[in-house]
């Protein structure tokens, strides 16, 4: 028997059918381009800066830039000396002040640009820049003309043998340091002593990169880097720097008297170039008015930087006025540093000399000792003939030295040092004449002990004495500001000033994080600002702009499930 069971089923209001979804081509589109097949979605090839660095990184070509891990690398400075467009950090292992401003623009793209061996980029723009400091410091600074004077020098070595010519010629680089350490030098802070201002001045420093501090004692020397720099300006005014100041715009009226004071002082620079000092009498009076003025504590010492530009407008990056302002207080703490103790600058000196690979007692090739003498004659002539007859200068460090036995007067196989060697006296007064001919004081010096063996030969140990006493005429200031000048190179004028106060705390900051940097104990940061990856050589493998291909993917197809 069939049994039958029927259910009553309650009336209900009857639901409106889901319509399927239909594809919303326009939206997914240009999702589904990215998920497509690898071979339509080939990535450009790296730029020859690029390659570079994937090279170095040992990653393929279609990789992008990500930082292999810190043990798989040399470290950035190892690197940086190792592998360099600039062949000179080969052979002398060193950093240039702007080198510690990792963050100018974006430190990763700092990093890449180590890790492509830097290569040796002359553009328009740093020619530009280039020219303008030199017109700035030709209208400064009066020097002999050193196109004649290398002319002079080149035609006298055509009377020799070639053996002979690499004799007279030993030991260029001490002859480079030589110059640079007298005339940016020596001579430079003379001028701000006297006339407080000049421009160009050498500054170095030597910075432990495992601690982040500056070497300011002998011993810490050798177990830091040596990093060179140019400070564009040193001055002593009565500007209290102990606050922050404004922004000066070039259409204020300090500027005219600025530039007036300019031309003032050329003349009266020219002019000293032609008087004869003695340096074991001029430094010290040059200290101890120095001295007075800083006692005075109305008078403040300025470190200041130029900056060019194509027009009149700051930079557009704050970024890049920050390291500017850095760079400018990296220039006054070695300059301070420097101008503490005869007795340290001069160690600081010597050991620059020999990172740069210059044995520091090995005489100067007399042609060389020759250019040097013609091109600073007012102010060596009188210490030329203190070495020529074995006296002291008045410099207790080397003075000792000397004394001790220490510098080599004859080289075996070799003629004792003499500029007889090179030239006869008739014709190195010719040559005195040619630059020289206005003064009487100097063309009716005696010059003979200079003809005659000397007792102590010309070396880089001399340079660095009197550089060492020049920066220590400063000791008693404290720096009290930095600015920075900005100069619009087409039109040669100034268009604006930025001033900070001078902040020991905050460079000793920099300082830290670049040795960090430098000695891979922290890895580079990448830009916050993505408009400065627009002319950046990494853009098209940086990845911070660029996501690796799995990233892209994940993202598309998150994307496309949310819709």
């Amino acid at each position: 028997m069939v049994r039958v069971l029927n259910f009553k089923v309650p009336l209900t209001s009857q639901k409106t059918p889901i319509a399927a979804v239909r594809s919303d081509r326009s939206a997914t589109w240009e999702l589904m381009k990215q998920l497509g097949p690898c071979d339509s979605n080939r990535p450009s090839p790296p730029t020859p800066q690029e390659e570079l660095v994937l090279a170095a990184f040992n990653k393929p070509p279609d990789s992008l830039l990500e930082l292999p891990e810190a043990s798989a690398l040399p470290l950035p400075f190892t690197y940086h000396s190792t592998v360099n467009g600039d062949v000179t950090y080969l052979s002398q292992p060193r950093l240039s002040v702007s080198k510690l401003l990792t963050n100018t623009y974006c430190e990763l793209r700092k990093y890449y640009e180590i890790y492509a061996g830097l290569p040796s980029i002359d553009s328009g723009r740093l020619r530009e820049g280039r020219n303008y400091h030199q017109h700035l410091e030709d209208q400064t600074h009066a020097q002999v003309n050193e196109e004649t004077l290398i002319s002079i020098i080149d035609e006298e070595l055509e009377h020799f043998l070639e053996e002979e010519q690499a004799l007279l010629t030993k030991n260029s680089w001490g002859r480079y340091l030589g110059e640079q350490w007298i005339e940016h030098g020596l001579v430079r802070l003379l001028f701000v002593a006297e006339k407080h201002f000049a421009r160009e001045i050498n500054v170095h420093g030597f910075i432990n990169f495992y601690n982040g501090k500056l070497a300011t004692t002998a011993e810490e020397l050798l177990l830091a880097v040596l990093v060179n720099g140019i400070a564009d300006i040193v001055k002593i005014d009565q500007s209290n720097a102990n606050k922050p100041y404004r922004s000066t715009i070039a259409r204020d009226e300090g500027l005219s008297k600025f530039i007036e004071d300019l031309r003032l002082q050329l003349e009266i620079l020219r002019l000293n170039k032609l008087r004869l000092v003695d340096l074991s009498e001029e430094i010290p009076k040059a200290k101890e008015v120095v001295t007075k003025l800083s006692n005075e504590g109305k008078y403040f010492l300025h470190v200041r930087d130029v900056k060019t530009r194509a027009d009149d407008l700051f930079p557009p990056y704050q970024l890049v006025m920050t390291a500017a302002r850095d760079q400018c207080l990296y220039y006054a703490r070695f300059f301070d540093n420097l101008s503490q103790s005869t007795e340290f600058a001069y160690a600081s000196h010597l050991e620059n000399a020999r990172r740069r690979g210059v044995e520091i007692d090995e005489p100067l090739g007399v042609a060389w000792a020759l250019r040097i003498i013609i091109a600073q004659f007012p102010v060596l002539a009188q210490d030329m003939k203190k070495l020529a007859r074995g006296e002291p200068i008045g410099c207790d460090e080397f003075d000792e030295y000397q004394k001790s036995g220490g510098s080599t007067t004859k080289v075996e196989g070799e003629a004792q040092f003499s500029l007889s060697n090179f030239v006869t006296e008739a014709r190195f007064r010719e040559m005195l004449a040619l630059f020289y001919g206005d003064s009487k004081e100097i063309m009716e010096m005696d010059i003979l002990d200079l003809f005659q063996p000397w007792r102590y030969p010309v070396t880089i140990r001399y340079f660095a004495a009197r550089a060492a006493q020049a920066y220590n005429i400063f000791e008693s200031f404290e720096p009290a500001s930095v600015c920075i000048e900005y100069h619009n190179a087409r039109s040669l004028s100034i268009f604006g000033f930025k001033h900070y106060p001078f902040d020991l705390k905050l460079i000793e900051q920099h300082m830290d994080k670049a040795s960090k940097f430098w000695s891979g104990q922290r890895p580079p940061k990448e830009t916050n600002d993505l408009t400065m990856c627009r002319r950046c050589d990494f853009r098209t493998r940086c990845p911070a702009i660029n996501k690796p291909v799995d990233t892209l993917a994940g993202d598309a197809i998150y994307k496309l499930l949310e819709m």
